[in-house]
């Protein structure tokens, strides 16, 4: 706080920020978000603790808190924005009801956990519209625990058909559930798969590994040899696959950015929409300290569609002169600011850095990926391949998602490589076999 008051540091948000959070109606609203809070905590360190019973019984307790809260009360919180509903004690009480079924799952108590995750997905009306974030989560739990535990592949396929209905599950969380899908026989015949992708491109490389045990629980270390020093050097698994692309690849400059590149531009192109600080966003800003306002992962299209609207056919329409030329001015501005968005460091020779890659962008490529941000920010903000790989002189791009051996794609990341690929951006995924050199072992 002295570094903001001092200019050292700065964000986004308005200083003085001038809207004190007033989510609550009352005194007594207060005091419940705060025992509320209190009570996830002491739920929390039990469970961190192995006090299982403990731990469930405080959630048992939150359950209580919610059937006894008043309708009125209950109306009210529904009546708020979602950003603003995680300030309210329902919020909090939902997500303890959350852990209970995690901690039952942890003591194998699979029929108790699924109980409590109907209650929270489909019996309890009263909590639908909180925890929107784990709603997803607790779909793909339940559906594990009745095909994989219980062994219920009827009521697992009933089930299935209902989540596929609710409106608050990602794309990510749909792509769990329709795999799941696919492999029960229990499904109707005219089953329709919501999301269609296809399998990504696959490289496969070698690298030396030292040997595992060595006594700090990593399970593969990778060596390479350093060109300057002459010397071999220990690296991740990603700055191996990095150098291959660089070394053998046509690509000039390359980075471990799990998509910091591509927020940036992001958060460049779009600054004034998505940190505007009008009167129409103002109560997504509640302190200074902000790096970002408190809507991103879930109203930022909806409050801002006009805006965005309009700069996307901007983009669309504006010569590569001027946009480059809006990338420095806007880099200017604010690369001294810490925002949530854009990643400086990324780009170590500044603006011209970031002007280079975007030269090599094909235009509908980049609307296309920064469209998908913008309409479903909480959906597409993760799961970006793990390497981003430019060549300014050719114009080329590409992205790269790195396993070592034994690792597999997550669903997010599944759908990221497709996104590029039906973009027209060469996407794969680089397959990492250890290979062990006798004068590494």
């Amino acid at each position: 706080m002295l570094s903001v008051a001092n200019g050292t540091v700065q964000f986004p948000a308005p200083n003085p920020c001038p809207i004190i959070a007033s989510f609550y109606k009352n005194r007594n609203m207060l005091q419940d978000y705060m025992i509320s809070k209190s009570l996830e905590i002491a739920i929390v360190s039990q469970m961190s603790n192995g006090n299982l019973d403990a731990a469930l019984d405080l959630a048992i307790d939150a359950k209580e808190f919610i059937e006894q809260m008043s309708d009125d009360d209950k109306r009210y919180y529904e009546s708020l924005e979602i950003h603003e509903r995680k300030f309210t004690s329902i919020w909090v009480f939902t997500r303890c009801c959350g852990h209970a079924s995690s901690i039952l799952e942890r003591q194998k108590k699979y029929g108790m956990a699924v109980e409590w995750q109907k209650d929270l997905l489909i019996t309890n009306k009263d909590i639908q519209s909180y925890c929107i974030d784990s709603r997803g989560i607790w779909w793909d739990r339940m559906l594990l625990n009745l095909d994989s535990h219980l062994k219920e592949k009827k009521e697992c396929a009933k089930m299935i058909q209902i989540a596929l209905q609710d409106p608050s599950i990602l794309e990510k969380e749909l792509l769990m559930i329709q795999d799941r899908a696919l492999k029960l026989k229990e499904m109707p015949a005219d089953f329709v798969t919501p999301i269609n992708i296809g399998n990504p491109e696959k490289k496969t490389i070698t690298a030396n590994v030292i040997t595992k045990s060595l006594g700090d629980g990593r399970i593969n270390r990778f060596m390479i040899r350093d060109h300057e020093t002459d010397d071999d050097v220990e690296c991740s698994v990603e700055e191996v696959t990095r150098r291959h692309y660089l070394e053998n690849e046509g690509f000039s400059t390359g980075v471990h950015d799990e998509g910091s590149t591509w927020h940036t531009l992001f958060g460049l192109f779009f600054y004034d929409v998505i940190f505007a600080t009008d009167e129409s966003v103002e109560s997504t800003w509640l302190s200074e300290l902000q790096d970002c306002p408190s809507d991103l992962s879930n109203t930022l299209y909806s409050k801002r569609k006009e805006k965005f609207e309009d700069r996307f056919v901007w983009l669309e329409e504006a010569e590569q002169e001027l946009i480059e030329e809006n990338i420095r001015k806007i880099w200017d501005l604010k690369h001294n600011e810490t925002n949530r968005e854009c990643s400086w460091k990324q780009f170590p020779m500044g603006a011209e850095d970031c002007v280079s890659f975007f030269q090599c962008i094909p235009r509908p490529a980049l609307i296309l990926i920064l469209r998908r941000l913008a309409e479903n920010y909480r959906n597409s903000r993760s799961g970006f391949p793990d390497l981003t790989l430019w060549n300014p002189e050719t114009k080329r791009v590409a992205v790269v998602e790195v396993k070592g051996p034994g690792d597999r794609l997550s669903t997010k990341q599944r759908l990221w490589l497709a996104i590029f690929a039906d973009s027209g951006i060469r996407a794969e995924v680089c397959h990492v076999a250890a290979q062990n050199s006798r004068l590494l072992v």
